[in-house]
């Protein structure tokens, strides 16, 4: 059986700091701060889509899976995660890369075992 509802990972988007910077001396390209990191503003305007579409995808297969008798996680979840963990990559949110990756790691591992996760 599939995870049950207290066990659903919070669905909230994933909030970071981010603000527009000044441009660097020289360059008329608009960045936007994340931490100590400057990303191209077109860049991480093109990452908060994907990332949005991601979640969407996230919570419906999450939500199908927890509806649903198999065991196994839906692959199409573990490849949004896959997905997550290159995109987080790209831009540099180590910290959320890290969670995807090992939530991708999780699930991979799940499927292959069909174990249920146990609920929180």
């Amino acid at each position: 059986m599939a995870p049950t509802a207290a066990g659903q990972a919070d669905t909230a988007a994933v909030q970071t700091s981010a603000t527009p910077a000044q441009p660097a001396p020289g360059t008329h390209e608009s960045q936007v701060r994340i931490g100590e990191r400057l990303i191209d503003a077109e860049l991480f305007e093109i990452f908060n889509a994907e990332a949005a579409q991601s979640r969407v995808r996230m919570n419906e297969d999450w939500s199908s899976w927890q509806a649903s008798d198999e065991l196994r996680a839906p692959e199409s979840l573990v490849r949004t995660l896959h997905t997550l963990v290159g995109t987080t990559r790209h831009v540099g949110l180590v910290q959320v890369r890290g969670i995807a990756a090992s939530l991708e790691k999780l699930l991979l591992k799940q499927r292959e075992t069909s174990v249920e996760l146990p609920a929180a």
